[in-house]
């Protein structure tokens, strides 16, 4: 019962999230690539928002392209929502060229 609770992207994005905050995004970004390989959990575009505002906040530019670049080949489509955590993120560790490129593409 509670293995077929925790395979779902909804369980996923809390996981993401709660380990973002307390254990940082390297943790972060390992949780996300298990939850798809090991847990075959589909990303949905919620599922990636949490992972790219994590990466964002870092200040992991690189890391962010490459997160579009796999929702891509995924089929999932960036929200208006996905490009708001990426630019706040951004914004919050100064880097304002990052969120401008944001803005322009």
């Amino acid at each position: 019962r509670h293995a077929a609770a925790t395979c779902n992207a909804r369980t996923a994005v809390v996981l993401v999230n709660t380990v973002a905050q307390t254990m940082g995004p390297g943790i972060a970004q390992e949780m996300h690539d298990l939850l798809r390989s090991r847990l075959q959990i589909t990303s949905t575009s919620q599922a990636y928002e949490a992972i790219l505002g994590v990466q964002a906040h870092a200040g992991d530019e690189q890391r962010v392209l490459g997160l579009f670049c796999e929702m891509e080949a995924d089929r999932v489509k960036p929200t208006p929502h996905s490009f708001s955590v990426v630019i706040k993120g951004f914004l919050q560790c100064g880097m304002l060229d990052a969120a401008l490129t944001q803005v322009q593409s």
